[in-house]
C-alpha cells in the first residue's frame, strides 16, 4: 500500500518499509493457516479457495498447480482433478464400437454406461444399435457430458449378453 508513506522517501528507507510490511504481512499468514493442518485442513483450505478465487478457468488451474506441490501425504489430489476437469471442461466427441459383442436380446438393448468426468458435470450419453443377430452394430452418442479433462479419455460399459456364452461387446470414448 502506498497509502500513507512520505513521496520523498529514499530508495533504502522505502526498502526497508516494504521489507517491514512483507514479514507482519508473512507473520499473519503463518498464523491464519495454523487452523488449516493435516490433511483435513489442507483439504479445507483447498475448497475455500475454490470458493472464494475459482470462478474462471484460469484461477482453478492456479489453484490446481498450488495445491500439486504439497507433499503427497496431505495433498487433495481428487479435489485437484475435479478443479482441473471444471477448468478444462471437455466433452466426449465421439464414441466407437470396437467390438460388437454375440447374444444380446432384440427386447433388451444393452445398457451403455460412460464414466463419469473427473469435474463433476454430467457424464456422456451413448446407446446402443442392435442388429437382428444379437450383435452390436453401432453406438451412438446422444450428449458430450461435461467436465472431462483431455487427454483422459473416458471408460465405456457395455452390459454383458443374456444370452449363455455370448461375448460382450467392447467400445471407446474419445
Amino acid at each position: 500500500q502506498l497509502r500513507g508513506l512520505p513521496l520523498n522517501l529514499e530508495r533504502q528507507q522505502l526498502s526497508s518499509i516494504r521489507e517491514r510490511q512483507f514479514g507482519q504481512f508473512s507473520e499473519s499468514v503463518e498464523v491464519g493457516l495454523q487452523k488449516y493442518q493435516g490433511k483435513s485442513g489442507v483439504r479445507s483450505l483447498f475448497l475455500f479457495l475454490r470458493s472464494r478465487y475459482g470462478t474462471s478457468a484460469q484461477a482453478k488451474f492456479q489453484l490446481a498447480l498450488l495445491f500439486s506441490i504439497i507433499s503427497p501425504r496431505n495433498q487433495p489430489s481428487d479435489l485437484i482433478c475435479r478443479t482441473l476437469g471444471q477448468a478444462d471442461n471437455g466433452v466426449v466427441k465421439s464414441a466407437e464400437l470396437l467390438e460388437g459383442g454375440i447374444g444380446y436380446a432384440r427386447s433388451q438393448l444393452p445398457e451403455v454406461v460412460v464414466s463419469p468426468p473427473d469435474g463433476g458435470g454430467a457424464a456422456a450419453v451413448v446407446r446402443a444399435v442392435l442388429a437382428p443377430t444379437g450383435q452390436l452394430v453401432s453406438i451412438m452418442l446422444g450428449s458430450g457430458g461435461a467436465g472431462y479433462m483431455p487427454g483422459v479419455p473416458p471408460t465405456v460399459n457395455i452390459s454383458p449378453p443374456s444370452m449363455l456364452g455370448g461375448r460382450q461387446a467392447q467400445a471407446v470414448a474419445r
